[in-house]
């Protein structure tokens, strides 16, 4: 990739971002998860240009992963999302280890903390204060909410 073309993902993106932060992130991430200038060059043109919409490819480009991965993934966002409280790793970690069938927790089934925050795509934070995991934004829970109000997301939560 030139550094011409660089400068042109740079200055795309910054231009669609409408100074959002979180959306100029996560259209860089779809941008560059391309494997060849051409899918990047389309994808910078299909770049959404707001933030729902941004979430909306990014929840689709999570569900895109491996079978594994894409489920598993999807669980933590679930399980970020529904918690009364906030969770920390390991409480995750535990959470997901546990399966339906199951009478007592696999300690074999518990998810290495790196892997919570690969397939999430960036949509989920370690709070350092609290040391426990919360979603990206507060406009990314808003999302979700209305997701789950219309049954489209989550809707065998926990």
């Amino acid at each position: 990739m030139t550094q011409e073309f660089k400068d042109n993902i740079v200055a795309e993106i910054t231009s669609k971002s409408q100074e959002m932060f979180l959306l100029r992130a996560l259209q860089n991430d779809a941008v560059l998860e391309k494997t060849t200038v051409k899918r990047r060059r389309d994808a910078l043109k299909a770049m959404p240009k707001a933030l729902n919409d941004a979430f909306e490819l990014t929840v689709e480009r999570i569900k895109s992963q491996g079978l594994d991965s894409a489920e598993q993934a999807m669980n933590i966002l679930k399980w970020i999302f529904l918690a009364e409280r906030p969770l920390t790793v390991d409480e995750l970690g535990h959470a997901l280890a546990v399966e339906p069938e199951d009478k007592d927790m696999e300690l074999e089934n518990i998810v290495d903390a790196k892997a919570v925050f690969e397939g999430c795509l960036g949509l989920i934070v370690l709070d350092g204060a609290t040391s426990t995991l919360r979603l990206v934004h507060k406009s990314l829970q808003d999302y979700l909410q209305v997701q789950y109000d219309a049954r489209l997301i989550f809707h065998d939560g926990h």
